[in-house]
């Protein structure tokens, strides 16, 4: 009995982990990533940019960037022309993060975390760039 005690004991904190949905990171590392605008709705994207630099966010297929809202003045965000691509201008500190939103003329809203690293490895590649794949609107 004192061996099956320690396993009712976690029998129903096992089921509550199974029963509560995780959102896992679509973007987990710093480098290029595409991933489809779907899984981009579903989620929220963890990008991580280096200080001081500059990424940006694509969109392939029919669809097109409509808005990009970011809660900072350190962060700053532009759409280009064509609407395909939102610039990420990155003036945080080390260790900072900001949240940032774009939206899409399909419907699509993208949620991102964006994380300010550190590099100090002059050799390291970085690669700081989110590519969405879309079809075109229904």
């Amino acid at each position: 009995m004192k061996k099956l005690l320690p396993f009712l004991f976690l029998t129903p904190f096992a089921a509550l982990a199974q029963s509560v949905p995780v959102v896992e990171d679509v973007v987990k590392a710093v480098g290029p990533y595409e991933i489809s605008s779907l899984q981009a709705q579903n989620s929220v994207i963890h990008l991580y940019l280096p200080a001081d630099s500059v990424g940006v966010v694509g969109i392939t297929g029919g669809d097109t960037f409509v808005s990009a809202v970011e809660n900072t003045s350190r962060f700053d965000l532009k759409i280009s022309e064509d609407d395909k691509s939102v610039f990420l201008k990155n003036s945080m500190a080390v260790g900072s993060a900001t949240t940032f939103a774009l939206t899409t003329a399909c419907g699509v809203s993208v949620s991102v975390y964006m994380h300010t690293v550190k590099i100090d490895d002059p050799e390291k590649k970085v690669a700081p760039k989110l590519s969405l794949t879309s079809s075109s609107c229904n």
